[in-house]
């Protein structure tokens, strides 16, 4: 079983070394990201293999 992780936020200076660490599992995946900078979630969004959207309800 994979553990689907939605992350809501890319602003704070550790979530990328979270979200890389997170990349390296086995048994968890990055599924969707939230940000309200549309250009740094679709950035953070794609480096991680996954969706990124403005509007919280959508992540």
């Amino acid at each position: 079983m994979t553990l689907g992780i939605a992350v809501l936020g890319w602003a704070h200076g550790h979530v990328n070394l979270y979200a890389d660490e997170i990349s390296r599992m086995e048994d968890a995946k990055i599924i969707t990201s939230w940000d309200h900078d549309r250009e740094r979630g679709e950035r953070n969004g794609a480096q991680f293999g996954c969706g990124s959207t403005t509007q919280l309800e959508e992540a």
